[in-house]
């Protein structure tokens, strides 16, 4: 079997706000194999931007937490829920 070129398993991520934390994206999980194309599509504040954000690791440095999952790249991790937390 192929290995993804981009897996995303069971990604949850919270923005902490003045008094709670507020629910991003909750158990996102997708692989994108390669020569594969893929959009993601969804209304205003639907999370897709934080989506790459967290896929580019550069989420920590706009507020995000990284709650739960992992995000693998040609089968090595990149982005995992340890990474995110403070």
């Amino acid at each position: 079997m192929q290995t993804p070129l981009l897996e995303i398993k069971d990604l949850s991520v919270m923005y902490r706000g003045d008094e709670e934390e507020k629910a991003a994206l909750q158990n996102i999980s997708l692989s994108v194999y390669q020569n594969e194309i893929v959009g993601i599509i969804g209304e205003s504040g639907s999370g897709k931007s934080t989506l790459v954000q967290t896929v580019l690791g550069i989420l920590p440095y706009r507020g995000g937490i990284i709650r739960s999952g992992a995000i693998f790249y040609n089968g090595l991790p990149i982005v995992s829920a340890q990474r995110g937390r403070d």
